[in-house]
């Protein structure tokens, strides 16, 4: 079973405010990068995390960067095991959705929701920027502070074996 040959779906469902709800979003302001994620149970903010990119990154290396903190905040999380991730990035989505990529960051993330999937429920959903979403509103927020961060962080490269 090889992540390269394997094909990540995603949904346009709105958020049901049930369960736990991940929101991840990437933002590009004066040449800085920023990426976030906002995790919601049942409605209720219960984490958030920003990362300053480097201002060399695109929006696209953004969102992948939300996407993978959400994943790394995944492989934290016990119990719970029905995940709703919703992002506004569909060039993201549509790359996993590829059956066969060379992208390595792509490649990382189809390997980890296909691992994360043997013991959780990982369903990912687009929904439109900038429509009042709560969630997606408090993501980009997030991004855009996360520009004006003093310091620039990478997000580990590593996958989540265990």
């Amino acid at each position: 079973m090889h992540s390269q040959w394997h094909t990540i779906t995603y949904d346009k469902r709105k958020p049901s405010k049930e369960e736990i709800e991940i929101y991840t979003d990437g933002s590009k302001i004066n040449d800085q990068v920023g990426a976030a994620i906002v995790v919601f149970y049942y409605n209720a903010e219960i984490y958030s995390r920003t990362i300053r990119l480097s201002d060399f990154a695109t929006v696209y290396q953004a969102e992948v960067t939300g996407i993978q903190m959400a994943l790394e905040f995944i492989s934290t999380i016990g119990p719970w095991n029905k995940i709703n991730l919703y992002t506004d990035s569909l060039s993201v989505l549509e790359a996993l959705n590829i059956f066969k990529t060379s992208k390595q960051e792509i490649l990382a993330i189809k390997n980890d929701i296909l691992k994360m999937s043997k013991e959780k429920s990982i369903t990912l959903h687009w929904i439109p920027a900038h429509t009042g979403i709560q969630g997606n509103e408090t993501a980009d927020s997030y991004a855009k502070k996360a520009t004006k961060r003093p310091n620039i962080e990478k997000i580990p490269k590593k996958s989540f074996k265990q």
